[in-house]
């Protein structure tokens, strides 16, 4: 140790300075050693210690001293030998023989040989003198101070060196060993206080994370953009044709289409404590961008959702769809037997005028009437009216009299038509004459193309019925050319006469003379109306035959008499009648009320019977209660309204109608089953009436979405943020609570719901749930406040380094508010599992959920699986179908699972079977919960929902009391159905999993910190338990020593 160098534990034990001070103080004073002691005095010289000269002594005292001496070293050096077998110096001996030469230490026996009178004190000089003996820590100085003065003086026997070295070695070891232990109990006990403190710190951390701090930090994690997530499945309906015609059984495909979805959180704002936090949320679908083509022009043939909502809304039945639109109806009846009809029957009446005409022959010496009324004169005096002294039934009787006729007949030899022309033209057996029932309606086709052309050229061209007469005309005179000229000629002739009130007086008594009630008519339009109550002016014209309707008349486009004595012989409406019967049922707000009060009976008998003196004026009696009001609500929508505003036309192959596109089959592109259409028949239900399809209503951006909201809080939410936890940790069971949803806290009426206002009063309320419940939404209030959607509790135990991956959240069973059902659902925890790294519990929605109340027992099940608490949500349908009507504005859509399959024996093969599946493999099963159900998975330490789905299948209610006609009644023949068909419309399939940046933040700062504080604690406890093991021996051979 003389350079300084040393064990670094040694410095623990003994300081440099105090191994430098023991060298050099042992010096030769001729026969007398001198021990110097520490210290200098003043001159520097060493200070002696107190030892006297040692005196030469004999022989054998000097043997036996030798002999003790070796007895005495050897023992020592047994002493290390075993301490080194031991093993706890070897280390330290080790270094110490690298770190300084070795000393050479005398030979006792040769250093007693040398000196032949060694001097020794003995042990009573010892005691005597108060010497310090023996000196083995000045061992190395007295041997080097002996080598260079043993010529000069006798070698003094010093204890032995390797004696001197243990004690050195004891003392080290024995510092050395208390400060392991030290060290080590240190250690220790921060393994036991260091991770719980840690521990604390993650779990605590956790809590941070998941409480919501600040407006920012909502925003933030609410605000979202997630790509390819969302997937409609559309069922496209093959073929609608062979269904509606021949009663086919429904054959779907699917049309998949997936979307991007964006939502955004904006306008939050926090209460005053900050425990809640109020917000409202964007959301927009964009199509990925490999479907864009698809979605744009790709067709699908499905029922029409606008028809069939109107249907239950609107009306409540189809009857009723019927008796709505039954003023239109006869608002239609009302322009075609006032206005159209009198214009047709002015021409019609041409053929009688012509008969009567034709009567008159033998009065004027039997002329040919047909020449004289070409303008060939048969009488001396020319016109038949001044041959008859000027009769008035006889003014303008030929055709050259016609105001602007002479100038076309010009064209023609002696300005008048030729006699072969005139004479076909009153051939009632030739195609195009005046007096028959084709050639009359040839010829007021002619006249209404040119009241309306905007060129007189238009009704002549090729295929024109002009053309046809011209051709034929031309024909009958020879000569092409005088063809046209004819016909204009004649044109003119019945535009002035019928037009003539000699002419009106004329039919009138010639009707009258057949039909009494004519008697009374005062102009054409009174004819139509009469026509309308009676059927008989028709038959008049005809002289007393047929036809008895209007729709028996060639060329008009009516399918079905639409007078009210076509449907019911026994009714005859006078003039009076007829006309009040038009005006009044063609009252929007007259005939409804009234349709409503017959559909009410027998509770609105009194009703009924104030509405027959109201009504009187139409005819109306109690024996013509029953007629008039199937007419009305039957009769004339099902032979007027449908064909004539819903499938006017040819159907097309694939079952839909191009003319409207429009009834109960529609054929849409893949865009529009999301975004919704203007129908053709909304205005008729509701002119302000918008559907937005699939996706509902939906703005392009927020802004636009803030300024259509204008203060409605209709997507408004709400949460409860867990802010306050540090001084009450229970807080932190309401993090992610609902405070507000959709605006509102809770709902027992339809009208508390969302854009239902006013529900209680439409008539699908009326019509088709007709109980005294028609205004709840569920049986029971339902309260939103204090659910949950898919954030739950953090964990709020315990949480420690040994338990982590073992702690569970605390209840089995989890209740969630899904939006899309308007309810809390059950979520059951079956197993454990794991997402990304990420250890998780799985929950799947109870079944139960869509089990039906236990009052629809099914002949066909060994045991009875229902839930009686689903008697509130009205679920009467069966099990796995949920009907959302009370909460969906009345629309007729109930949810069900994906192609009505389910766990053990719940699957509808009843519902299955109204259906071919042979073109949807997947439909076939079996049950697959990750695909076909609702799912999540929850990290139980922040109650996280790192993974989850959803699959529901969107269907419509068709039942058989709603679509009461023969317009709906195939669809009950081709599924064999017997009054309800569920009929599947799409399917829609969610999947939302944490991101992998998310997922390692958890990992990292949870699962990564809790493996280090676990991994810290253990070193602790090994290093500490190493250390204190290491400082026993050192110990035990310290106080041996």
């Amino acid at each position: 140790m003389s350079d300084g160098k040393r064990h670094w534990l040694c410095t623990v034990c003994v300081g440099k300075d105090e191994l430098l001070k023991q060298e050099n103080l042992v010096t030769v004073d001729g026969d007398a050693i001198k021990i110097s002691s520490g210290p200098a005095d003043e001159e520097g010289e060493k200070m002696p210690l107190a030892v006297p000269e040692l005196k030469a002594v004999s022989e054998e005292p000097a043997a036996a001293q030798n002999a003790e001496l070796e007895a005495s070293s050897k023992a020592e050096q047994k002493d290390e030998k075993e301490e080194k077998s031991k093993g706890w110096v070897e280390s330290d001996q080790k270094e110490k023989v690298e770190e300084k030469a070795p000393v050479a230490e005398p030979d006792v026996e040769k250093g007693l040989a040398q000196n032949e009178a060694p001097q020794r004190l003995s042990k009573q000089e010892q005691g005597a003198t108060g010497a310090v003996a023996p000196l083995a820590p000045l061992a190395t100085a007295v041997d080097r101070e002996a080598e260079r003065a043993k010529a000069a003086a006798a070698a003094v026997p010093l204890p032995a060196p390797a004696a001197t070295a243990g004690s050195m070695k004891r003392k080290i070891l024995a510092c050395c060993g208390s400060c392991s232990m030290l060290v080590g109990i240190v250690l220790v006990i921060l393994g036991f206080v260091l991770p719980p403190m840690f521990e604390t710190m993650v779990i605590e951390g956790v809590y941070e994370a998941v409480v919501i701090d600040s407006l920012a930090e909502f925003q933030e994690d609410a605000s979202s953009e997630s790509f390819g997530d969302e997937t409609f499945v559309i069922f496209n309906l093959t073929n609608a044709r062979d269904l509606q015609l021949n009663g086919a059984k429904p054959k779907f495909e699917l049309v998949r289409v997936t979307f991007n979805s964006k939502s955004v959180s904006f306008d939050a704002s926090l209460n005053s404590d900050g425990s809640e936090i109020t917000y409202s949320n964007w959301w927009n679908y964009t199509v990925v961008r490999e479907q864009e083509e698809l979605y744009e022009t790709g067709q699908i043939v499905q029922i029409n959702p606008q028809y069939f909502g109107a249907v239950y809304t609107k009306a409540g039945s189809e009857t009723n769809v019927f008796a709505d639109v039954a003023s239109e109806v006869v608002a239609s009846l009302q322009g075609l037997f006032l206005e159209s009809l009198p214009s047709i029957m002015k021409v019609l009446a041409v053929r009688s005028y012509l008969d009567f005409m034709s009567t008159q022959s033998a009065t004027f010496g039997g002329i040919n009437m047909a020449t004289q009324w070409g303008g060939i004169d048969q009488t001396s005096a020319g016109t038949l009216f001044v041959a008859s002294g000027n009769n008035p039934q006889l003014q303008g009787f030929e055709v050259t009299t016609a105001a602007g006729a002479a100038a076309l007949l010009s064209a023609l030899p002696g300005n008048t038509l030729v006699a072969a022309q005139a004479e076909l033209l009153w051939d009632p057996a030739n195609a195009v004459a005046l007096r028959s029932p084709t050639g009359i309606f040839a010829w007021y086709g002619l006249l209404q193309c040119l009241a309306t052309s905007p060129s007189q050229a238009d009704c002549f061209a090729a295929e024109q019925t002009g053309a046809s007469l011209v051709a034929v005309l031309g024909a009958a005179a020879g000569n092409a050319d005088l063809g046209q000229p004819a016909v204009l000629a004649v044109v003119q002739w019945l535009l002035v006469l019928t037009e003539s009130p000699v002419y009106f007086a004329l039919i009138k008594g010639s009707i009258a003379a057949n039909f009494a009630p004519a008697a009374d008519v005062q102009t054409w339009a009174d004819f139509g109306a009469l026509q309308f109550g009676t059927g008989m002016i028709t038959t008049a014209l005809n002289g007393g035959t047929e036809p008895s309707s209007v729709a028996d008349l060639p060329g008009l486009p009516i399918s079905a008499a639409p007078e009210i004595s076509s449907y019911d012989s026994s009714i005859s409406l006078s003039l009076s009648q007829s006309k009040a019967f038009l005006s009044q049922f063609s009252n929007y707000s007259v005939t409804v009320p009234w349709l409503t009060i017959l559909g009410g009976l027998p509770d609105t008998t009194a009703q009924l019977g104030a509405s027959l003196s109201t009504l009187a004026s139409t005819g109306l009696t109690f024996a013509r209660v029953a007629s008039y009001g199937a007419f009305l609500a039957q009769y004339l929508p099902t032979n007027f309204f449908w064909p004539g505003q819903v499938h006017p036309g040819p159907m097309d192959p694939d079952g839909t109608y191009p003319s409207t596109n429009s009834g109960p089959f529609t054929r849409r592109t893949v865009k529009e089953i999301f975004t919704g259409w203007r129908d053709p028949l909304a205005p008729l239900f509701d002119p302000d009436y918008v559907y937005y399809g699939l996706f509902g209503e939906m703005y392009t951006d927020l802004e636009e979405q803030r300024r259509a909201m204008q203060g409605d809080n209709f997507r408004t939410s709400g949460v409860k943020t867990g802010q306050g936890w540090e001084s009450d940790k229970a807080v932190l069971n309401s993090v992610g609570e609902i405070t507000l949803s959709a605006g509102i806290t809770e709902f027992t009426k339809r009208d508390e719901l969302p854009d239902q206002k006013d529900e209680c009063s439409e008539f699908w309320a009326t019509f088709v749930l007709r109980d005294s419940e028609t205004c709840l939404a569920w049986k029971d209030t339902t309260r939103i406040a204090g659910l949950k959607r898919f954030k739950r509790t953090p964990y709020l135990g315990d949480l420690t380094t040994s338990n982590y991956k073992e702690v569970v959240s605390e209840d089995d069973v989890k209740t969630v508010w899904i939006g899309g059902m308007m309810r809390p659902v059950k979520f059951n925890r079956l197993r454990e599992d794991e997402v990304k790294g990420i250890r998780t519990e799985y929950h799947e929605m109870d079944i139960s959920t869509l089990l039906d109340d236990c009052s629809v027992p099914d002949p066909n099940k060994e045991t009875q699986e229902c839930n009686a608490e689903n008697e509130k949500y009205w679920m009467t349908w069966g099990d796995l179908i949920a009907p959302m009507e009370r909460v969906s504005q009345g629309a007729p859509i109930a949810l069900s699972t994906p192609y009505f399959l389910g766990p053990n024996n719940l699957t509808r093969d009843d519902l299955r079977s109204h259906f071919d599946w042979s073109l949807i493999p997947e439909s076939a099963g079996p049950w697959d919960p990750l695909t076909m159900s609702n799912w999540m998975q929850v990290e139980p330490i922040s109650g996280s929902s790192v993974d989850g789905a959803g699959a529901s299948q969107i269907n419509f209610a068709i039942r058989k009391s709603v679509h009461n006609t023969i317009f709906s009644e195939y669809f009950f023949s081709a599924t064999g159905a017997q009054d309800l068909v569920i009929w599947p419309y799409a399917l829609y399939y969610s999947k939302a999993t944490i991101k992998d940046e998310d997922a390692d933040t958890i990992k990292d700062s949870v699962y990564g910190n809790l493996d280090m504080i676990g991994m810290i604690r253990i070193a602790l406890f090994i290093v500490g338990g190493v250390l204190i093991v290491l400082s026993i021996p050192a110990c035990i051979v310290s106080c041996r020593s």
